[in-house]
């Protein structure tokens, strides 16, 4: 595997998409460990949408393996554009792996918020959790961050926090909870107002 690694980048500078392919579709089906440099600078580099694509797949489907590495150099990276396509990645999916990183990141910093939103709602019970443990040992601010909680917690179903009302025990975002009033602790489509009456 070696060779085809290091044919990956040669291939793609000669234009051999032909073989750029070959090699990539074997990462679909090999356990051998990706390139991730060569990847993710082809990912940057190109413009071919099917290459593009390709890629993706590739690293959604070894996502598991790589989203420690992912999240290790979002962090150390410093062009923006490296950084979204890096995130465009990491919030693909949501895993115990990947979680904290995102809730931090959806608390803190305003780029990606509201498709990391999209991907906390994917598993609304774990994103309760993590985000009860997170709030619990660093200290939010009581504008911005709290109004954040806010909208999530108004999301989900209430059912969903009584039924772990047993993990929460005395926690932070019991308080945040309970400072919702409760009609309107619903989902967010249930907030809409009602359709008038039409009048004969």
């Amino acid at each position: 595997m070696a060779k085809t690694k290091n044919q990956l980048l040669g291939l793609y500078d000669n234009q051999n998409f032909k073989g750029v392919h070959e090699i990539l579709n074997n990462y679909f089906i090999s356990n051998d460990p990706l390139p991730l440099n060569d990847l993710l600078f082809i990912y940057e580099d190109t413009e071919d949408e099917e290459l593009i694509n390709k890629i993706s797949s590739i690293l959604t489907v070894r996502f598991s393996e790589i989203i420690l590495e992912l999240i290790t150099r979002y962090q150390k990276a410093t062009s923006k554009y490296s950084k979204s396509v890096l995130m465009s990645v990491i919030k693909s999916d949501l895993t115990s792996q990947n979680i904290n990183f995102l809730i931090e990141h959806w608390l803190q910093k305003e780029d990606h918020r509201n498709e990391i939103m999209g991907c906390l709602m994917k598993d609304p019970e774990s994103t309760l959790l993590g985000l009860s443990a997170y709030i619990e040992f660093h200290p939010i601010s009581f504008d911005q961050e709290e109004m954040i909680i806010h909208h999530f917690l108004m999301q989900i179903d209430p059912k969903l926090f009584y039924q772990n009302a047993a993990d929460l025990g005395y926690m932070k975002i019991c308080d945040l909870f309970y400072s919702i009033p409760p009609e309107s602790r619903k989902k967010i489509e249930l907030l809409k107002p009602p359709k008038e009456k039409k009048t004969s």
